[in-house]
């Protein structure tokens, strides 16, 4: 299948796809999806929209998880020390569940545990999912921000559609410097333990 059908087939089912790919890809995919809807692709309104409910119930998903039955299992048994030093790590953060909620969505490697530590926590359904609703409302401009920023520089400064390995390798890029700045930023800011 060549670039252009492809990008048709991708066009006529927009929202399901920006959808599943939040739901299990998280920001790597959703990033990549903005540099697309940066080309002028897709509307910026149905990619925040999939993807914000996307994000919600791929969270909600994880606090249930961890709500029922996950300290019962050999892997959360096996890995208790380290989950004990990551709620170590995030009472140090902040004593406000938002504020915490809020910083974990920006460092590498903490988004899960978070989402996992409070559904294992006393915290309320409903509370999970409004407080985390606010977060996504903040988080997810600014990492689809990102991708369109520089989808549509790469699309202005290169033709991307004449060149598509120019269009790969624009996507590839950005998804390198948003890896790259996100790690950089955790290395700084969690222990080193829990590296």
């Amino acid at each position: 299948m060549d670039l252009p059908s492809l990008i048709e087939q991708f066009q006529n089912h927009a929202f399901l796809l920006f959808f599943i790919a939040s739901l299990i890809g998280g920001e790597e995919v959703m990033i990549p999806l903005a540099f697309l809807v940066g080309t002028g692709l897709w509307d910026i309104q149905t990619l925040f929209l999939a993807c914000f409910i996307g994000t919600l119930v791929s969270d909600t998903l994880w606090f249930l998880l961890g709500r029922h039955g996950l300290q019962k299992t050999e892997l959360f048994k096996k890995h208790k020390g380290k989950y004990d030093k990551v709620v170590h790590f995030l009472n140090k953060i902040s004593k406000k569940d938002f504020v915490v909620l809020l910083v974990t969505k920006f460092l590498y490697g903490t988004r899960i545990f978070t989402i996992l530590h409070f559904g294992v926590s006393s915290m309320p359904k409903s509370r999970f999912i409004l407080l985390n609703s606010i977060v996504i409302l903040v988080w997810l401009p600014l990492a689809l921000n990102i991708g369109w920023f520089a989808g549509k520089g790469s699309s202005f400064f290169l033709g991307i559609y004449e060149h598509p390995l120019w269009f790969f390798t624009s996507i590839a890029g950005v998804i390198l410097i948003y890896h790259f700045l996100r790690n950089q930023l955790a290395s700084r800011i969690l222990p080193k333990d829990l590296k």
